[in-house]
């Protein structure tokens, strides 16, 4: 490999190649020219992406969660996209990199591990699955069944956390839970310490 400087007194190129100052040879000259540089074709799931972004990205309406302290210190306007295709192919646009906490995304997650562990029927003995058109935290049971309505307000998935713990055990049931979170999500996910203490303090609602 050659190092490239100019002389003290000529401000030639020393280790130039033969045929003049710097010159590429001919043939590697001829082979530049037939080869001309095209931009890298964009994927119509990336321009997809990059449409909704722009006619998103503006709208800064709404407000922080505040109803968890630690949730309002977050960044107002982050704000990424990403997907992910059936074949292990990453779309991504924008803050999509910046972590997260998952909050009721959870729900869903614990009760296909509920519904595979504990079988359908335990788990409909414990937990409904209609809509009850309740706010996420309201403290509304079956009148019938007195299940919660459904596994996707905060009753319904505190009693399948409950299944959860009964049938994996009170020392294994969170380990196995973030096990389970980290194949779904691709990486290795962890414990947002600060969230869950500010979660828990005023959780006298959901205890």
């Amino acid at each position: 490999m050659a190092f490239w400087k100019k002389s003290d007194d000529k401000g030639d190129l020393q280790g130039a190649p033969a045929g003049g100052r710097g010159a590429l040879a001919p043939s590697v000259e001829a082979t530049m020219q037939q080869q001309p540089v095209s931009a890298p074709k964009v994927s119509s799931v990336d321009q997809i992406l990059a449409d909704i972004y722009a006619r998103s990205q503006p709208d800064e309406g709404g407000t922080l969660a505040d109803y968890i302290p630690e949730l309002a210190k977050v960044a107002p306007n982050a704000f990424g996209i990403a997907v992910a295709t059936t074949k292990g192919k990453v779309h991504r646009i924008g803050d999509a990199e910046i972590p997260f906490t998952i909050q009721s995304t959870s729900k869903a997650l614990t009760y296909c591990m509920a519904l595979e562990i504990c079988g359908r029927d335990h788990v409909l003995a414990h937990v409904g699955v209609e809509p009850s058109g309740d706010p996420f935290n309201a403290i509304e049971f079956s009148p019938v069944t007195r299940r919660p309505f459904n596994p996707m307000v905060n009753a319904g998935a505190i009693a399948i956390s409950g299944l959860l713990r009964d049938a994996l055990g009170p020392d294994a049931a969170f380990d196995v839970m973030l096990e389970r979170f980290s194949n779904a999500a691709g990486r290795r996910l962890e414990l947002n310490a600060s969230v869950y203490r500010s979660e828990a303090i005023p959780g006298h609602r959901k205890r």
